[in-house]
């Protein structure tokens, strides 16, 4: 199935990609043949179990590995025409990642580890001290910037973590599962925080997730299953009902034939 939503310029255009992994007993196919937009200012949420390639959506989109065929740009770059050193610096600068798991370096600081990207580029002192300390503030962890990963809750991390995404401007903030490590109002404020980067600020995310609650926060639920975008959530029809997207969620993920050509 293709969703497009019909912009001049798109922050990302995924067209006809696909994705198979080598495996010992058969290939893996993680996609086959995705269509995707994501408009720039839009909290974009991709539903799908366990297996459904939605990771691997995500980190193509991210320049974190290549599709079989065809095309992903991002800010009007095709990614196939970047180098491997080239698609490094692009992730470094251009694109924001928020993972399940933090990825925090668990030696530094909260304020030496969203600066970390600025660091490695090699930017001004003082720029960086300005730059972190705004993003800090703007995740409201002012008071833990002194703190390390171990003396912080999941929900702080993960803010952390997500203010070291904001860090270089990026064309996008992808985040994969991010609220699968914590409680349900810890995932609350991470929600709520996504929400307002996008209302307040313009920043345009992306979101990968099994969770029916992002229908509280997002406009558009695009359900993923087996490859295949299987079909959109019509938000305003649900009621931004949680469960209501669950039982939908199901309807279109079930209509999907893992066989299918």
């Amino acid at each position: 199935m293709n969703d497009q939503t019909g912009s001049d310029s798109p922050v990302v255009s995924v067209v006809g990609v696909h994705k198979t992994y080598a495996h010992p007993t058969r290939p893996v196919r993680a996609l086959a043949g995705v269509d995707l937009t994501i408009q720039r200012g839009e909290l974009a949420v991709v539903m799908g179990a366990s297996g459904s390639g939605k990771s691997t959506l995500l980190h193509l989109i991210g320049g974190l590995d290549r599709p079989d065929r065809g095309s992903v740009v991002v800010g009007g770059q095709d990614l196939a025409a970047l180098s491997n050193r080239a698609l490094t610096l692009f992730r470094r600068r251009r694109v924001g990642f928020v993972f399940q798991a933090f990825n925090l370096i668990g030696t530094l600081t909260a304020a030496e580890n969203v600066a970390l990207p600025m660091a490695i580029d090699r930017a001004d002192r003082a720029a960086i001290r300005s730059r972190t300390a705004e993003l800090l503030d703007l995740v409201g962890l002012t008071r833990r910037a002194d703190h390390r990963p171990d003396a912080m809750s999941g929900g702080e991390q993960q803010r952390v973590a997500i203010a070291r995404a904001l860090l270089m401007d990026p064309e996008i903030i992808l985040a994969d599962e991010p609220t699968g490590n914590l409680d349900s109002t810890a995932g609350e404020g991470i929600w709520a925080l996504f929400e307002r980067l996008v209302s307040e600020l313009g920043k345009t995310v992306c979101v990968v997730t099994h969770e029916p609650r992002a229908s509280a926060h997002a406009r558009r639920i695009l359900v993923l299953a087996d490859g295949r975008i299987a079909g959109r959530i019509d938000i305003d029809e649900c009621k931004h009902d949680a469960a209501l997207v669950a039982t939908r969620y199901q309807e279109l993920a079930g209509a999907v034939r893992p066989d299918a050509p």
